[in-house]
């Protein structure tokens, strides 16, 4: 990250775009006020005035990483020192599909220059009862209770909606979630431009999921997955 009125000036490297064009060598970046500035493949570096530079010879310049599903909380305990870390690897965004606590939302979304920005969900909204266990799922129990606990999620500072569309996994049946309370859930959310994404992994509980218009489906699917639903997911 760069700071306000700030100049700095990547020299020298090897760059790869993102764009699938081939590697250029000899390429020098330089970025102003968080926006790259200009991208020149020559030996010679045009330097603007007061500008940091940084020796990136034998190295190479390559956009962030995104890590689009993680649970940070639940694998490791969440604290900042882990976006830290991830930024220092190259992963400069997270999103965090179910167990960030509702304290962290809106603080993990103002990050620090040298934390991972941090996209969000809190708890995993599911049936009462419902996938998955422990303290990170938060219980659907009407249709109104979908439409407030959504719009508390977001006001929270929830940047993705997460839904658990699942009645069996781990050799265990699950109560699964309504279709009703999932299109309420998906319906609030999307009136407030935030996306839903839906824990599925076999093709009966995927469709209930797109067929109520969420935005991703957080898992591969273990059954077969027909595709007229892989057309309808690509639109």
């Amino acid at each position: 990250s760069t700071h306000a009125n700030s100049i700095i000036v990547l020299l020298n490297g090897r760059l790869i775009d993102g764009s699938g064009s081939d590697p250029t060598l000899e390429t020098n970046v330089v970025i102003k006020d968080d926006r790259i500035l200009s991208i020149e493949n020559s030996p010679t570096a045009n330097i603007p005035a007061n500008s940091t530079v940084i020796d990136a010879t034998g190295g190479t310049i390559l956009p962030g990483f995104i890590n689009t599903h993680i649970h940070l909380h639940i694998h490791t305990g969440f604290h900042k020192n882990i976006l830290k870390r991830f930024a220092r690897n190259g992963v400069t965004t997270v999103r965090d599909l179910g167990g960030v606590p509702r304290y962290f939302l809106k603080e993990g979304a103002n990050k620090d220059d040298d934390m991972a920005r941090l996209v969000a969900a809190g708890p995993m909204l599911t049936e009462p009862e419902g996938y998955p266990p422990g303290p990170y799922r938060l219980e659907i129990f009407s249709v109104d209770d979908a439409v407030k606990e959504t719009i508390q999620l977001i006001e929270d500072g929830a940047s993705v909606i997460k839904i658990m569309v699942e009645d069996y996994l781990r050799d265990r049946a699950w109560p699964l979630l309504t279709k009703d309370k999932i299109e309420a859930i998906v319906n609030t959310a999307h009136n407030l431009n935030v996306p839903v994404s839906a824990h599925a992994v076999r093709f009966r509980n995927l469709k209930i999921a797109v067929d109520a218009n969420v935005d991703d489906i957080a898992h591969i699917i273990l059954d077969h997955l027909p595709d007229n639903y892989i057309e309808r997911m690509l639109q």
